[in-house]
């Protein structure tokens, strides 16, 4: 192999070993969101299964499956996109084996040379007149390490790049085979996709009877509002109950330590755990171990009653009946209470931050109870609908924030 191609090679090798990082960290990720995706659906085709009991059709149901539309859509993307790094790397190994090929020819056609050197000098007497022909003592010796090693080494090299090209084109198959599994697990999606379209076609009869009970729907969704608009006036209330008695304290302790402008004395543990809250923002631990979002933080047009308007202080989780409710921080429970609609709620403190869990059926927990993260605080309620769905919502200080973007993906 000259010194050209030499160089080549290192740049090709050293390309490779780069990208190929590069990728395996890459796909991980994406198979991580896959599988992620593929647990919600197994979860939400549950409750869809578990909806089934009840002959009404009911708004939960819609939602579950619009949820389950969105996340088949990205499963799909997601598979795509993984399809699109096997592809490249494929390309890659195919290039570096074509290369290797050739330069294998090369190698072979100088071996082939150097087998009739050997053959036509095979006798003792031409290895020596080949010796003897040196014009310098140097030269002489090094015409004898050359017969002496040159055979060797070039039947090495030989075998070593061959053996790099069977590894390669191994590779190679293995990635296509990989790609050719991911393109039949596309192909099934993209059919249980159109199977769920249908399904969602399916659920319009659901939608035209809930629209034929619009009046039905815009009297629970005002008691909905009602509800809403009373825990977030408790919750309010409560905060503002926090942020005086901390202004007390720090009147009393005469501290210059609170931030300028905030209302809000921290001693240095509440410190501690709200620096430690805010860190963990999107690594936090779901309120449930098994869940999903059907219903959105912020406002949002209504998915039955055209022109409505629906604005949620947090997000609505979606779960198993029964379910046990979690604290998703360490804190202190500061409020535990009942509200109409939302039946009993939990509200935690973490330094400035709160976390706020609505609609349980149980509570664990009282006033002053220091909790653990992941710590069982209550069970989620189920309606007669067969609905079971947790309310969650973040608030720092008196600012609701949106608890999909502190929760871990």
């Amino acid at each position: 192999m000259n010194r050209t191609n030499f160089l080549i090679w290192f740049f090709i090798l050293f390309f490779a070993l780069s990208s190929s990082v590069a990728f395996g960290q890459n796909r991980r990720q994406l198979e991580r969101k896959i599988k992620k995706y593929e647990r919600e659906l197994k979860l939400t085709k549950k409750l869809l299964q578990q909806t089934k009991q009840q002959k009404e059709k009911t708004y939960n149901n819609l939602l579950l499956i619009n949820r389950q539309i969105e996340l088949r859509e990205k499963l799909i993307n997601g598979i795509k996109k993984e399809l699109g790094y096997l592809q490249n790397k494929i390309s890659e190994n195919e290039i570096i084996v074509s290369s290797m090929q050739e330069d294998l020819k090369e190698i072979k056609k100088q071996y082939a040379k150097l087998i009739y050197f050997a053959w036509k000098n095979s006798s003792p007497y031409e290895q020596i007149m080949y010796v003897l022909a040196s014009e310098t003592f140097n030269q002489a010796f090094m015409r004898v390490k050359y017969l002496q090693q040159i055979s060797d080494y070039r039947k090495k090299q030989a075998e070593a790049i061959s053996d790099i090209m069977d590894l390669l084109e191994k590779k190679s198959e293995d990635l296509k085979q990989k790609q050719q599994e991911k393109k039949q697990l596309l192909a099934k999606l993209e059919s249980e996709r159109q199977k769920l379209t249908q399904s969602k076609e399916k659920q319009k009869e659901t939608i035209n009877h809930l629209q034929q009970r619009e009046k039905e729907l815009l009297n629970k969704l005002r008691k909905q509002q009602k509800a809403a608009a009373e825990l977030k006036r408790k919750v309010a209330k409560l905060i503002e109950e926090e942020a005086r008695k901390a202004r007390a304290r720090s009147k009393k302790s005469k501290s210059k330590k609170s931030k300028k402008g905030s209302n809000y004395f921290l001693t240095p543990e509440e410190k501690i755990i709200a620096g430690n809250f805010k860190a963990n923002r999107g690594k936090l631990p779901w309120p449930v171990k098994k869940g999903v979002i059907t219903g959105k933080f912020g406002t949002h047009e209504h998915a039955v009653l055209k022109g409505i308007k629906v604005n949620n202080d947090g997000i609505y989780i979606s779960t198993v009946p029964g379910a046990i409710v979690r604290s998703i921080f360490d804190g202190e429970v500061r409020k535990v209470f009942e509200v109409p609609g939302k039946h009993k709620i939990v509200l935690i403190k973490h330094g400035n931050f709160y976390s706020v869990y609505g609609n349980l059926k149980q509570v664990f927990v009282k006033e002053g109870d220091k909790v653990k993260t992941k710590q069982a605080i209550g069970t989620a309620f189920t309606d007669e609908n067969n609905k079971t769905e947790i309310e969650l919502q973040i608030w720092e200080g008196l600012k609701k924030v949106n608890p999909e973007y502190w929760l871990a993906h």
